[in-house]
């Protein structure tokens, strides 16, 4: 079964759609796997494939991602728009 990323988590019913056990990427998981200086990257909304506790763990940089994700889109459209050169 594949998980139904078309919908938010509030709208999917039961169980089906979601991200089967051995695709989450879990503080568990990690603790035991990663390397000391591995990064945790994401693309953003995250459903169920990360739990909200990963958040607070050394490897985890996908909030740093989509802050110069948005950066990156202010300077592009500064210049686009020429309100820079």
């Amino acid at each position: 079964m594949q998980p139904d990323y078309t919908k938010a988590r509030d709208e999917r019913k039961g169980d089906a759609g979601f991200t089967p056990d051995n695709y989450k990427i879990t503080r568990e998981l990690l603790t035991k796997k990663a390397k000391s200086d591995a990064i945790l990257l994401h693309s953003l909304p995250r459903m169920d494939e990360i739990p909200t506790d990963v958040d607070i763990t050394r490897w985890s940089r996908y909030w740093q991602e989509a802050f110069n994700g948005v950066v990156m889109r202010m300077a592009l459209l500064a210049l686009v728009l020429g309100a820079m050169e």
